[in-house]
């Protein structure tokens, strides 16, 4: 592949490049003819010039292998690629110390930013909350989860039965007490309070 161009976007301190096959195209024989007719003033075709027989060089086809858009913070992306797939590193070099030189560091988050980043944490971390009971079994303990052991256990209680069919937080059917219910819904939302207060 031939590094066609190199561009710099000084808008965007951004460099696009692109690499491109070359093709020879043949020759093309073109033979004797004559020209286009003309009319004189007088209404009367003149017949075209005779065009020697002769040959029109073959042009070179180029066609489009790799066109790449590379960041000012992408370089040494881009001195790999010219080396991989061709061209001269040392050609493009001042152009990359330029790019390089006009890198801004990113702005600071905002206090707004830091928060919705913390939430967002917060929320994936009680998404995977997983309490064990004393009896050995380990539930799902996020929010939804919270959700059907209270409804659970409000219907254990009203109905006064010994258990309920669970699924366990390794996808594990089982017979679940009252009391084991009771027990991993406070562990759960003691794993969420611990973890609720954002500074």
């Amino acid at each position: 592949m031939i590094l066609k161009q190199v561009i710099h976007y000084h808008e965007t301190n951004s460099v696009e490049a692109t690499w491109v096959t070359q093709e020879q195209l043949p020759d093309t024989e073109v033979p004797e003819a004559f020209g286009p007719t003309t009319r004189n003033e007088a209404g009367e075709i003149i017949p075209g010039e005779l065009i020697p027989a002769h040959v029109v060089p073959g042009r070179i086809k180029e066609t489009v292998v790799r066109c790449h858009s590379y960041a000012d913070v992408q370089m040494d992306m881009l001195r790999e690629d010219i080396k991989q797939f061709g061209g001269d590193v040392a050609e493009y070099e001042s152009l990359i110390k330029q790019v390089e030189a006009g890198i801004k560091p990113p702005a600071p988050p905002s206090p707004e930013q830091l928060r919705e980043a913390a939430k967002a944490a917060r929320a994936e971390a009680v998404a995977r909350i997983k309490v064990t009971t004393a009896s050995g079994k380990t539930f799902d303990g996020d929010e939804v989860s919270q959700g059907r052991m209270g409804r659970a256990i409000i219907g254990l209680q009203a109905t006064g039965a010994p258990s309920i069919a669970w699924v366990l937080a390794d996808n594990t059917p089982a017979a679940v007490t009252l009391p084991e219910l009771v027990e991993a819904l406070v562990l759960a939302g003691q794993a969420q309070a611990n973890m609720w207060v954002i500074a």
